[in-house]
């Protein structure tokens, strides 16, 4: 089930990237989380797919590591919102570094 998921995303990365989220109607309530934040707030986007919401809070000053699985996703993520930092992990697996102290240890080094 998890690969027929991650196919999914794959697949309709592109068009995921330009359909949804067309309104920014999320901008003002990102602002004011960010604002409630220390100045430069460092940020996981987890499941951040195509990148939507970590170019919002990058935009109003976030330092933004972005995950998802879909390394399609990523790719575009990569091209929308140069300043943030993603990579592709499988959170869902319970596997190798996927394990929860793999995971903590990975945000961790990836968030200092």
């Amino acid at each position: 089930m998890e690969n027929e998921i991650k196919l999914f995303y794959d697949l309709t990365a592109e068009r995921t990237a330009e359909e949804w989220y067309k309104e920014d109607i999320l901008k003002p309530t990102i602002r004011d989380f960010v604002s409630l934040l220390p100045e430069r707030p460092r940020i996981l986007d987890l499941g951040c797919g195509p990148g939507h919401e970590s170019m919002r809070l990058a935009s109003v000053g976030a330092n933004v590591l972005g995950i998802d699985f879909s390394e399609e996703c990523i790719n575009i993520a990569r091209k929308r919102c140069p300043q943030c930092q993603f990579d592709v992990l499988d959170c869902l697996s319970s596997s190798g570094e996927t394990s929860k102290a793999g995971l903590l240890k990975y945000f961790s080094r990836s968030l200092k």
